[in-house]
């Protein structure tokens, strides 16, 4: 009898499990378009199996070759990853991710974004402004506006060119003496320098010897080398990469005490004494905004910020002068074109001093490189550094639902992660054209065109810092940067790729191979690899001459 029982309750809980799994693979989701699914892996093994073809690749690559094979023109591709992820949903259309990015009146500050703690909390803190959403958000973004208006920017030009001066006595060395270098190294050290100084008003020193780098950089660097690739099990998969992860946090955490005590310190004093002020650092003037010394949670959520705008600008801009010094090295004549506008501009001598006493005396030129401008927008369309993810839990009443208006008409997308997959968006062939997969500057100084690639592109299908309110506080001092960068360094050095991605015309006598773009050929094409964000594989392996022989 009890045997009767137990098998009618397990026959029971059996044929439940296997309803409850075919209306949460087959049906839960049925109106939304992506690959056909199978009942017991979804959508993982098809994902699983693209990836392990090029394990080294950024998953995008194999994500935007679905969509590719995708006979939909919805705008969007449905993955159920589950048990490994939420459902996602790669939105790959402009005209969608501009719904989902802009202000409704159901979405104040557009839509939401994914709760993504677990992955990004270990870099940039738990409170930062990135993961917070709501009146919490704008409240806290507010104390950072005016710092990041780009006419206040344009004041740390000369701090800036500062860093970068160092950065090319390091090509500089790296020119006379021949050897193939990591490029990606020496941009990132570069970039966190110029965060620390318009960001914290502190010399990081992170160009110098490791003796010489601030405690700050020496725990930032400690961990990114022990990111958790599952993060709610590092503590057992991986047990000394989480401990020197928490070790690496607690040192940033202590760093960035101390640097906000004595901004602190120093407000107090301006209040007594009344001071000219010297600081107008990112972080002193959003301290300015707000009674820190009261409010201990909003002090967190400062240093979490901080955490933030220290990986967001390393990384973009980083990667950014990596790809488009590398685009500019194998297209002749996209460089030739950029020099001769740089000649005009700022001047023919071309000496990194001229130059940046010419920038100096008149920040205005740099508005003038409209070259330079489409070289930067095109690297970033090209070789955007992440996507963006939002994401709307299922709500009983109408007024919680999320649905897009799509070509196959209104889809309800609650409680599916929107990846805004950039990478795809912005090579799209309905909006570029043939050249959608090329590098090519001169697609953004045509006029407006009707024909699909003609003209420059809509805005909304250019995003690599976001649109919207949630777009990218830092954008404008990362393109100052860029700018900088490139404008010293592009007359003063050929730069050669060396190994992936390297041509048989930079390295030999030979003529090589030019593309329909007039692009040089390589044999095997450097490519994104997957760390956090998107990032060239190898560093971006480089040796460096000196253009003209005086430079020497």
């Amino acid at each position: 009898m009890l045997a009767t029982v137990l098998w009618t309750a397990c026959s029971g809980l059996l044929v439940y499990a296997l309803a409850r799994l075919r209306f949460i693979r087959l049906k839960q989701y049925a109106h939304l378009p992506g690959p056909t699914t199978t009942l017991l892996w979804g959508h993982l093994k098809l994902v699983l199996g693209l990836v392990r073809k090029e394990p080294s690749k950024h998953y995008h690559y194999a994500i935007h070759d679905l969509i590719k094979s995708q006979a939909d023109d919805t705008g969007l591709m449905f993955l159920d990853l589950r048990p490994a992820s939420i459902p996602v949903a790669f939105v790959y259309s402009h005209e969608l991710a501009e719904q989902i990015t802009s202000v409704t009146p159901q979405f104040k500050y557009s839509v939401p974004k994914a709760p993504l703690q677990d992955l990004l909390g270990p870099v940039i803190g738990h409170k930062s402004f990135l993961l917070l959403s709501g009146e919490q958000w704008r409240d806290t973004r507010k104390m950072f506006n005016m710092a990041f208006a780009p006419n206040h920017l344009v004041t740390f030009i000369p701090a800036i060119l500062d860093k970068v001066s160092i950065f090319m006595q390091t090509l500089d060395a790296h020119a006379r003496s021949g050897n193939e270098f990591n490029l990606g190294e020496r941009c990132t050290l570069l970039t966190l320098d110029v965060i620390g100084r318009v960001i914290l008003n502190v010399d990081l020193n992170s160009q110098r010897e490791k003796s010489e780098q601030h405690n700050l950089v020496r725990g930032f660097q400690e961990l990114l080398d022990n990111l958790p690739f599952a993060p709610q099990l590092q503590w057992l998969l991986s047990p000394r990469k989480y401990r020197r992860r928490m070790g690496a946090s607690t040192k940033i955490e202590a760093s960035l005490q101390s640097i906000i005590q004595d901004k602190l310190d120093n407000l107090q004093a301006s209040k007594d004494r009344k001071p000219e002020r010297s600081d107008r650092s990112v972080l002193f003037l959003a301290l300015e905004s707000i009674d820190a010394q009261q409010n201990q949670e909003t002090i967190q959520t400062a240093i979490d910020s901080i955490r933030t705008f220290l990986f967001a600008g390393y990384d973009t801009t980083s990667v950014l002068l990596q790809w488009a010094l590398y685009e500019l090295s194998r297209t002749p004549r996209a460089l030739a074109a950029l020099r001769a506008e740089l000649d005009r501009v700022v001047g023919p001598n071309a000496d990194p001093t001229a130059t940046a006493a010419a920038i100096i005396a008149t920040p205005a030129k740099l508005s003038e490189l409209v070259y330079l401008s489409a070289v930067i927008r095109e690297t970033l369309r090209l070789h955007p550094p992440a996507g963006t993810s939002r994401f709307v839990a299922p709500g009983p009443g109408t007024a919680e639902n999320l649905t897009l208006q799509t070509p196959r008409g209104p889809l309800c997308v609650d409680g599916v992660m929107l990846y805004l997959i950039h990478f795809s968006i912005q090579r799209d062939r309905a909006v570029y054209g043939d050249s959608a997969d090329a590098w090519v500057p001169e697609r953004w100084l045509q006029q407006q065109g009707a024909g699909k690639g003609e003209g420059v592109p809509p805005a909304s299908a250019w995003r690599p810092f976001e649109r919207g309110p949630r777009g990218c506080i830092g954008q404008d001092l990362a393109l100052l940067e860029a700018r900088l960068v490139l404008a010293m360094a592009v007359r003063r050095y050929d730069f050669v790729k060396v190994g992936l991605g390297a041509t048989v015309a930079q390295n030999s006598d030979e003529d090589g191979d030019v593309d329909e773009y007039g692009q040089y050929c390589s044999a095997e094409p450097l490519y994104d690899t997957f760390n956090l964000s998107s990032k060239p594989v190898d560093g971006t392996r480089m040796r460096v001459r000196f253009h003209w022989a005086e430079a020497s």
